[in-house]
């Protein structure tokens, strides 16, 4: 540490020394990470490439749920409209029937 221009002089232990250089690792680190969150956050995919699952027009997604070791079983199906809905601002929305229990 410089005091007043003058010559370096070292403060505490070496133990207190590493400890404190450790401490400045640390936030710089921190901030780092930080700083590397937001510029991700940034990159992320376009809504096209987030889709769970395509909802294709006309397509059909079927669920088979059990519970309780199987002793319960619960159908479930959905399928595309083939027309999308669309909202006041232009947007096109898929629309899904959903039906429930026995599907056949």
């Amino acid at each position: 540490m410089r005091i007043l221009g003058g010559a370096r002089r070292e403060c505490g232990t070496p133990l207190v020394r590493a400890a404190a250089a450790l401490g400045r690792a640390l936030v710089v680190a921190t901030l780092a990470a930080i700083v590397a969150g937001c510029a991700l956050a940034t990159l992320r995919p376009a809504a096209v490439d987030r889709d769970f699952f395509p909802l294709a027009p006309n397509s059909q997604w079927e669920y088979a749920v059990s519970r309780y070791g199987g002793a319960e079983r619960f159908r479930f199906v959905a399928t595309v409209r083939p027309d999308d809905f669309h909202t006041a601002d232009g947007r096109a929305c898929p629309i899904v029937d959903e039906r429930y229990g026995d599907t056949r």
